[in-house]
């Protein structure tokens, strides 16, 4: 074996090494500049649907507000009539869970669906 053969392959092997490392790095750096765009891209966009979809629902639930707790206390003044406080607290329960899916699938359902729709 001549000892003067490896010696060209070794530094094919450390050209080629270097060379792929070099596209590597490239691919890497950027890939993480286009996950980087996209990231604050993707925030200026959820952001302020998020923002307006949070004070859509809380101004509709304070628009409801009011008539739920009308609902609770007109359900309390009617149980004042049963004998027993266990079918009282039934009653009121019915009624404010009752009030409770009115006020907030609605709005819940309208705003998964604004989210749902593509921005573009």
């Amino acid at each position: 074996m001549n000892p003067s053969t490896p010696m060209p392959k070794l530094e094919q092997i450390k050209s080629e090494s270097s060379t792929r490392s070099q596209r590597i790095g490239k691919i890497l750096s950027t890939a993480f500049t286009q996950t980087s765009v996209e990231l604050k891209e993707g925030y200026t966009v959820v952001r302020p649907l998020a923002a307006d979809m949070s004070a859509t629902a809380f101004e509709k639930l304070k628009q409801t507000s009011y008539q739920a707790a009308h609902s609770f206390q007109d359900a309390w003044r009617q149980g004042a009539d049963s004998t027993s406080t266990w079918e009282r607290w039934q009653r009121v329960l019915k009624v404010v869970t009752t009030a409770l899916r009115n006020t907030l699938t609605p709005p819940v359902k309208q705003q998964a669906a604004r989210v749902d729709k593509p921005v573009w």
